[in-house]
């Protein structure tokens, strides 16, 4: 058993640094939507879940617990939530089109690279040279035009053989773009998955369950109000994740039955 621990730990591990790399980067990105960091719990239900949060604890605590003891960590629980929420709109605005627009809109890139580069290479220097100096915008190659049209003449040169293989590359990607799994890239479902591995993180991921009026479904509700996504039945989504490859709940399942 210490043995399956020790190996399950450090898979863990190496996951989460994975995952928290992918996490800066994508951050780091330019995407559309916005964090709605001015989304908050009212007192009531913040409190409420706080409370949950505690009782659940001291339950499982093998010795009494006094509450202020526990509090650090019902506070980080319950701010997590509300980050989950603030971030749905931002995810929903990163879900792609349906895939015959992918596929078109990589379709018409190659076109359009294969045009630009014939553009390119008709015309002239001192026109290329014009055009890279009013783009220049240290002003520099304003001051040198015999400057601006070489450097202009070799980044043509550059651009007129990455055009071709872009085109290429584009026209291949159309032909053969995977579908798109929307489901995992849904806000509500992504969102469940979190909350999955927030259980996990805080040793109650056998709560995790679907069961109205869980903890789970308690959490999972109050998140999707506070995004407005009214819609969102928690009993539906939490069976979807916990039957999902990427869950920590069929992670563990799975190394159980190993």
């Amino acid at each position: 058993m210490d043995d399956f621990n020790e190996s399950a730990d450090k898979a863990i591990e190496e996951q989460e640094r994975e995952r928290i790399d992918l996490a800066l980067l994508a951050m780091s990105l330019p995407t559309k939507g916005k964090y709605r960091d001015d989304l908050k719990f009212p007192k009531e239900t913040k409190a409420a879940l706080k409370s949950q949060f505690i009782a659940i604890r001291k339950e499982r605590a093998e010795h009494d617990v006094p509450d202020y003891f526990l509090e650090g960590d019902a506070d980080g629980f319950v701010s997590m939530l509300e980050r989950f929420a603030q971030g749905m709109e931002k995810m929903a605005a990163g879900v792609p089109d349906k895939q015959k627009r992918r596929v078109e809109l990589l379709s018409s890139l190659s076109k359009h690279a294969t045009r630009l580069a014939e553009v390119l290479e008709q015309l002239d220097g001192d026109a290329l040279g014009w055009m890279l100096a009013t783009f220049d915008q240290s002003g520099e190659l304003m001051k040198d035009p015999f400057r601006a049209v070489t450097l202009a003449r070799e980044q043509r040169h550059d651009l007129v053989e990455l055009l071709p293989r872009l085109s290429t590359a584009a026209q291949k990607a159309s032909e053969t773009l995977p579908s798109h799994d929307f489901q995992l890239s849904d806000p509500k479902f992504s969102v469940t998955l979190q909350l999955d591995r927030l259980f996990y993180d805080n040793l109650i991921l056998d709560l995790f369950t679907p069961s109205k009026g869980g903890f789970a479904f308690v959490c999972l509700r109050a998140v999707f109000d506070l995004a407005e996504y009214f819609d969102g039945d928690p009993y539906y989504w939490i069976k979807k994740v916990r039957e999902h490859e990427k869950s920590m709940t069929s992670w563990i399942e799975g190394q159980k039955s190993r």
